[in-house]
């Protein structure tokens, strides 16, 4: 019995250990992605090997770069003269990627499906684009079993119902194979994501009218391969909240939808293989706002549960959400994020990598000056080394009525041949946060502004270069929340010195004030 359990407690203690060792060795950082002069936005994150692709747009064209496991540019271009963006990312069967998205093609005011079959390095092997009559964009594509193309979206009119979702699916060869659309009301009609069973059938989420009433409803669909509708069916809306079907999983024994409840919390509903009832958990976390910008996915982690993000989008809050729940689908912790998510994807050393954009207001608008991609990697317990906040997650179990609805089908679709230059992209990298503000018109490049010493433990300098005769009249300090935490006058402080020991330790945004013209800058007080 001795012997025993001495060796319960060595192994024991080994297991500990290597746990220990494992935990320690996993990386963490922050990075953000810029270019002074110009705007970069992230709609799409997956792994590839043991680096990562982003994709979104570069100064309105559509454009991927690629990352290697600490963050650092491999490679970044962007295809074509177009305005478009690139809103989905799919590996396929030969270690090249599908990218879909949208474009507007030159003199037109419509866009149409952009589709980017490339390389591992960045090269195009075909493009195409899908004109179905409207202003069409695609949500989501996947490379199906057949080494063909699933695709879905929406297009957007001006005449009712405005809003269609569409499925479509090219062959090996890329051709066009058939195109369905799918509508009930007006508005709120969109598909975000889509799976492939055994027998060769998909099954899509995405967002169905409640009705007449402004709001969408998650919509849980059945497609045959050659795009019939075996069921279709929703969960309730909450006017004016819109619960959308952001993702799904399948299993042998059914399917774990990604969900926004009808209190717009990130939640999670798991049906049988035929869209029945199962189960339903909330999380207490605030869900993202798609609409017309791509969902966050749903990804399976080690440990049998999930890692996702609320895949915010809005002008305004929320910010980004990231939310790991175990194997039996309860919350295990979630963090609040200083950017505005996309997606996330789990790194080789079982970590996270969360991807999304700044300024943290006013991003991906036209008033947003220099938008920004930033990137927050975490250990497998959620640990980083900043832009992140604990949150309170819990796991509340409801029902949540499930019924049928019956879609308005269509068909459209003109596939044509493109061929977009690809153009090696140049941007700056910093181990930050993403910016707070966006918008400042007079804002100035951060380059200008410098902070003695940076860290700090709250006493710190100011040094203005290249403003002119213009002397600093004002400088004010805001939380990651966009919160005033400081407000001197400095006029009478010629030295620019100032002690703020008093704030938490943190990253804080500094705004100086000169003349007319602020200048900003992040920076860090640790105690």
């Amino acid at each position: 019995m001795k012997k025993t359990g001495l060796y319960t407690i060595l192994l024991s203690g080994m297991i500990m250990s290597l746990a220990f060792r494992v935990i320690a060795q996993q990386s963490e950082f922050t990075k953000v992605y810029y270019d002074p002069l110009g705007e970069t936005q992230a709609y799409a994150i997956i792994k590839t090997g043991s680096n990562f692709l982003v994709a979104g747009y570069k100064d309105l064209k559509p454009s991927a770069m690629m990352l290697d496991p600490e963050g650092n540019i491999l490679w970044a271009n962007s295809y074509g003269s177009e305005n478009g963006n690139i809103f989905s990312i799919a590996p396929t069967s030969d270690g090249g990627f599908i990218l879909a998205g949208n474009m507007t093609p030159t003199g037109s005011t419509q866009d149409d499906v952009l589709l980017i079959r490339i390389t591992s390095g960045g090269d195009t092997v075909w493009s195409k684009t899908v004109d179905l009559g409207f202003i069409d964009k695609a949500m989501f594509v996947m490379q199906t079993s057949d080494n063909g193309f699933l695709v879905t979206g929406y297009s957007r009119d001006s005449a009712a119902p405005h809003y269609k979702s569409f499925a479509m699916k090219l062959d090996a060869s890329a051709s066009l194979s058939w195109v369905k659309t799918f509508y009930t009301g007006s508005y709120c009609n969109y598909l975000y994501a889509a799976g492939e069973t055994q027998d060769n059938s998909f099954l899509l989420a995405g967002s169905a009218v409640n009705g007449s009433v402004f709001a969408g409803s998650a919509l849980l669909m059945k497609l045959t391969s050659s795009g019939d509708v075996v069921w279709s069916k929703k969960s309730p809306a909450t006017f004016p909240n819109s619960s959308p079907g952001n993702d799904l999983k399948i299993f042998p024994d059914g399917i774990i939808w990604y969900i926004k409840d009808t209190n717009t919390q990130m939640a999670l509903l798991k049906t049988d293989l035929s869209g029945n009832f199962l189960w339903c958990k909330s999380y207490g976390a605030q869900g993202g706002s798609s609409e017309d910008l791509p969902s966050a996915k749903l990804h399976p982690t080690p440990d049998g549960g999930f890692v996702f993000v609320n895949g915010s989008s809005g002008l305004y809050f929320p910010l980004g959400t990231i939310l790991k729940v175990d194997s039996d689908e309860n919350a295990d912790w979630g963090k609040n994020l200083f950017l505005v998510s996309a997606d996330v994807e789990r790194a080789d050393d079982n970590g996270y990598v969360v991807a999304g954009n700044g300024p943290l207001i006013a991003v991906g608008r036209s008033m947003t000056r220099n938008p920004q991609v930033g990137l927050i990697k975490f250990d497998s317990t959620g640990s980083t080394l900043g832009c992140a906040d604990n949150i309170t997650v819990s796991t509340t179990s409801f029902t949540l009525p499930i019924s049928s609805i019956t879609l308005t089908i269509g068909t459209a679709g003109i596939l044509t041949a493109y061929h977009p230059q690809v153009t090696q992209l140049s941007l700056s990298a910093d181990s930050s946060c993403v910016a707070i503000f966006g918008g400042i018109a007079e804002q100035k490049d951060a380059s200008a502004l410098r902070i003695i010493p940076d860290p700090s433990s709250g006493i710190f300098r100011l040094e203005l270069v290249r403003a002119g005769n213009d002397r600093v009249s004002s400088v004010r300090m805001f939380d990651t929340l966009g919160d005033q935490v400081f407000d001197s006058d400095a006029r009478g402080n010629p030295d620019l010195t100032f002690n703020v020991g008093f704030l938490p330790a943190g990253i804080y945004e500094i705004v100086a004030f000169a003349g007319k013209t602020s200048f900003s800058l992040k920076m860090i007080i640790v105690h």
